[in-house]
């Protein structure tokens, strides 16, 4: 009898795969979501802040193939910079979805030194899921907070983000997702001071994120 029950919840997560992995299949037909407002209209000016738009390589742009995107960097009168990197996608499908920074960040030469979930308070009873990591590359340190968004929902796990996907199509014919990267240099050893310095330009940032991305 204990082998039996053993093998229940594996073989119900098998068929639940399986049938996720067929109803994919048919998302070909879910229109294609623009965002409400070009990427690009996320003002320059947030707070102290003043931003400067980035050039993506082609090769990257490529790869990620995404409907909008925006790479810019943003410094406040000290010298001090926050990086802000965002892909909108109006469709995934089984073989599409955004890249995970767990595969490209080692390619460039950055090791993980810490990786963990966070849950960012920002303030009105909203908050935001982010998956927070410091790399480190020849002594230097930068902290990353990233997060897959549709609407206001947040997710920091890309198995969850997968799911969801496969949630939306279904239930609400369509399965477009914002994947949102912020990043900063930390000065010396400790982090805390950078990752502030994230949830600040994050409750900055996060009302222009709502005025961009579908509800």
């Amino acid at each position: 009898m204990t082998t039996v029950r053993g093998w229940i919840p594996a073989l119900v997560v098998a068929l639940l795969l399986s049938g996720a992995w067929a109803a994919t299949k048919d998302f070909e037909r879910i229109p294609e979501l623009k965002p409400l407002k070009p990427l690009g209209s996320i003002p320059t000016t947030l707070g102290p802040y003043a931003g400067h738009d980035l050039k993506v390589d082609a090769y990257v742009q490529k790869v990620l193939e995404p409907t909008d995107m925006l790479f810019r960097t943003y410094t406040d009168p000290a010298g001090t910079t926050v990086g802000l990197f965002i892909t909108f996608h109006g469709k995934q499908t089984s073989e599409f979805h955004p890249h995970s920074p767990k595969l490209c960040m080692p390619g460039s030469g950055w090791f993980a030194e810490k990786v963990e979930r966070r849950t960012i308070d920002l303030g009105g009873g909203r908050k935001t899921r982010v998956i927070a990591s410091v790399y480190e590359r020849a002594g230097e340190r930068e902290v990353f907070f990233y997060w897959f968004q549709t609407g206001r929902r947040t997710v920091a796990n890309e198995y969850l983000q997968k799911l969801w996907m496969v949630v939306d199509g279904l239930t609400r014919h369509r399965t477009d997702v914002a994947f949102i990267r912020l990043s900063t240099r930390a000065e010396g050893p400790a982090t805390e001071r950078a990752q502030a310095r994230l949830e600040d330009f994050l409750r900055r940032l996060q009302p222009h994120l709502d005025a961009v991305l579908p509800h």
